[in-house]
């Protein structure tokens, strides 16, 4: 994400990007903790990558799946000591694993 716009590559292939801006990504955001509210927030522990100290954070989100007498999806959140920003993310939901790394060095927009 540069500015207001946010780069991705949904099918692991082709860059694409959307105009989306700063209310618009606070209110899909606040729609989305709506729908899906966060529990069972706690510290994990820290840890260093590169130059960082990175606190890690546990908690679980609602899922369709916890409707059914699941207890939501385990996440866990990297956030900077230093500079409060998130740098890693990783969601376990049964069999699906998502992993996501920010990088706020050397960014370069993949398109024009």
């Amino acid at each position: 994400m540069l500015d207001d716009m946010v780069y991705m590559t949904p099918d692991e292939g082709r860059w694409m990007k959307q105009h989306i801006s700063l209310a618009e990504r606070v209110a899909r955001i606040a729609d989305e903790v709506a729908r899906h509210p966060i529990s069972s927030c706690h510290l994990l522990g820290t840890e260093g990558v590169g130059n960082t100290a990175l606190a890690i954070y546990g908690y679980r989100q609602s899922v369709e799946a916890a409707a059914a007498g699941g207890d939501g999806a385990a996440k866990r959140i990297w956030i900077g000591v230093q500079d409060g920003l998130p740098h890693l993310f990783k969601s376990d939901e049964g069999s699906v694993s998502v992993t996501m790394q920010v990088d706020y060095e050397r960014v370069q927009t993949p398109l024009p």
